[in-house]
């Protein structure tokens, strides 16, 4: 996988995660209805917010990019 393919993902699931907070806008007197799913909704959103922050970490180091073709490559 490319450095460009992998920031286009990664800014994809930027982009998807901010419109979801957006939308939890407009659900917020349906969460407060409902309790349990506000709960499991804000723990799901913590854990892709958790993923977010690690894949961001691995789009820059120069331990992960390898050569000229500017491919992702596995731990050392």
């Amino acid at each position: 996988m490319s450095v460009y393919h992998w920031n286009i993902i990664l800014r994809f699931a930027y982009f998807s995660t901010i419109t979801h907070l957006a939308a939890l806008t407009c659900l917020r007197t349906y969460f407060f209805q409902h309790p349990a799913k506000r709960i499991v909704r804000a723990f799901l959103m913590a854990c892709l917010a958790l993923m977010l922050l690690i894949l961001g970490s691995f789009v820059h180091p120069p331990l992960f990019i390898s050569g000229r073709g500017g491919k992702i490559s596995g731990f050392r």
